[in-house]
């Protein structure tokens, strides 16, 4: 490993990426409410979340589908997220998945 600094360096990247993914997962499991859960997925990835479907992103979360879907629709009448469902994006259909994202509403 020493005479190739390269594959090194690169080792080393792909180690510490893996660790954060699995520090970001074990913080998602000390969360008690899906919210909470939600909020800090969404702080992670920079208030925005893309997904192919509800199912996915529960089981990202660590939740269940039916609880992820109501606190989404919660959050859209509170104004507090912003949820967009694109079925078309730069002219390729995308399969019976819907693509969809969440951004966070910022307070003003």
């Amino acid at each position: 490993l020493q005479n190739n600094q390269d594959f090194l360096i690169e080792y080393l990247k792909i180690s510490s990426n893996n660790t954060k993914k699995l520090n970001d997962q074990i913080k998602l499991l000390s969360f008690d409410s899906s919210l909470d859960k939600l909020m800090y997925y969404l702080y992670i990835n920079d208030n925005d979340i893309t997904y192919n479907s509800i199912s996915e992103l529960a089981s990202t979360l660590f939740i269940r589908r039916e609880t992820l879907s109501r606190l989404i629709t919660k959050l859209v009448n509170e104004k507090e997220i912003v949820h967009y469902k694109i079925e078309y994006k730069f002219d390729f259909k995308f399969s019976s998945d819907s693509f969809c994202a969440i951004i966070l509403l910022k307070p003003n």
